[in-house]
């Protein structure tokens, strides 16, 4: 087990965001998570609430089971990431041959592809007025996460979640 404090949490999702805002991602160019839950996966979604840039976690069954990556490419073709997050590039790398967008980042945390981010270079990143400047645009109508239904039915379907869904959500569980 990795712990890391409250206190450590948020200063990598300053950096991290720092680093998302330097890269210009936006709700025009968000972040597709492929990977399953980890401890990057967890703080790349902090550091994207912090910048207010909408991230996407994907089903890594449509990464690693699907043979043909419909369903991917789909949600690509309406997500249009600017920044791509895959926990393993090796893992990964048959989907994001299939998939990965011209002009987007790939981010991995080992076993780096050619071209590929390190996610230690987003945790590197030193805050400054631009993280401070995006944050403070962040409102509860601003989109914080992107969810795809199954797509058991007919193609998966994007469903936006504002700042204000995820916290109320969060205070109902609370509560």
């Amino acid at each position: 087990w990795h712990r890391i404090t409250y206190a450590q949490a948020r200063t990598l999702a300053r950096n991290i965001g720092q680093a998302l805002v330097d890269r210009g991602l936006s709700s025009e160019r968000p972040i597709a998570i492929l990977s399953g839950n980890d401890l990057e996966h967890a703080m790349l979604a902090l550091g994207a609430m912090y910048a207010g840039v909408p991230f996407s976690p994907i089903s890594p069954a449509y990464s690693l089971v699907s043979a043909d990556f419909g369903k991917l490419r789909h949600i690509f073709g309406l997500l249009t990431p600017g920044l791509v997050f895959a926990s393993s590039g090796q893992q990964f790398s048959k989907a994001l041959d299939a998939v990965m967008p011209k002009g987007a980042e790939l981010v991995v945390t080992t076993d780096s592809l050619p071209g590929a981010t390190l996610f230690s270079e987003l945790t590197a990143a030193v805050p400054g007025h631009g993280i401070d400047a995006a944050h403070a645009r962040v409102t509860p109508d601003t989109v914080v996460k992107v969810l795809f239904t199954s797509g058991s039915v007919a193609k998966p379907k994007g469903v936006m979640n504002t700042h204000r869904m995820w916290t109320s959500n969060k205070e109902m569980i609370r509560t």
